[in-house]
């Protein structure tokens, strides 16, 4: 699951505000959520992206539970880059499951139409 505007849904801890602060023509202000560019953002954004998969339903369902709980707290998510109960999912351009890795099929389909013209010119053209 993909949180829309995810670092600015965290809040940030209360004792940690202060040390956000910074001076605008208007005066002193401080970040109340996690911006983007903190020491320890990656990890906060860590615990809130999210990928349910235990190896049978029924933990797939319970972990399910638990992470629709948690996103009752005002967390919203991009339905569009939601997969529930899926084998597999599309990651960086493969699709990653639990037979492994393999490529999109889209992907691969312009060097498959790909006719080699004999000349070394063309078929080099993929590899640079």
């Amino acid at each position: 699951m993909d949180l829309m505007f995810a670092y600015n849904q965290a809040l940030m801890r209360e004792e940690n505000i202060t040390f956000t602060a910074f001076e605008a023509h208007n005066g002193l202000c401080e970040y109340l959520k996690v911006f983007q560019g903190l020491k320890n953002t990656r990890s906060v954004y860590d615990v809130i992206y999210m990928i349910v998969k235990p190896p049978r339903i029924e933990g797939h369902l319970a972990g399910l539970r638990e992470t629709l709980g948690i996103l009752c707290n005002n967390l919203y998510v991009k339905l569009s880059k939601c997969g529930f109960c899926v084998e597999e999912i599309p990651c960086l351009g493969d699709f990653v499951g639990g037979n492994g890795v393999r490529m999109h099929p889209d992907k691969v389909q312009t060097i498959k139409d790909h006719r080699c013209h004999g000349h070394n010119r063309w078929s080099t053209a993929f590899l640079v």
